[in-house]
């Protein structure tokens, strides 16, 4: 049996205007069976937006994020998980992960955002995470 895992990091770093609307980045492997979950680790764990079953899902929504967010859902199934927050607030400072998972596997990325006077800035750290298995079966002659 063969098992390799590969692990590769990215950041990136963005400035935009408070007040306004942003996106934060996303990717993930193209799917027509996508799983993704939007959250803010900051203050424990907020739940900012779900989307599953081909549709966005907000039960568990947290009130602070609830009608200023969406996907873009006509690009999910090409690999676009990108989260456009609207009316960015101070509140809304803090670290930020987006979660996806599709019959590929299951990815993680992490965005920084950072709230100042009419400024806000976020840093976004990708982490890909592979993980493959081969089983050998011998054979006797």
């Amino acid at each position: 049996m063969f098992c390799s895992m590969f692990l590769i990091f990215q950041s990136l770093l963005w400035l935009l205007s408070r007040g306004g609307d942003c996106i934060l980045p996303c990717n993930v492997d193209p799917s027509s069976d996508t799983v993704i979950h939007w959250d803010l680790l900051t203050s424990g764990l907020l739940n900012v937006h779900s989307y599953y079953d081909s549709e966005d899902q907000l039960g568990r929504q947290d009130q602070q994020f609830k009608g200023r967010t969406s996907l873009f859902k006509d690009l999910i199934s090409r690999g676009n998980a990108s989260l456009k927050l609207t009316g960015v607030k101070i509140q809304d400072e803090g670290r930020y992960r987006c979660y996806s998972s599709t019959e590929r596997g299951s990815k993680k990325t992490f965005i920084q955002l950072k709230v100042e006077g009419r400024l806000a800035l976020f840093l976004v750290s990708v982490i890909y995470l592979f993980l493959e298995a081969i089983k050998v079966h011998p054979q006797v002659h």
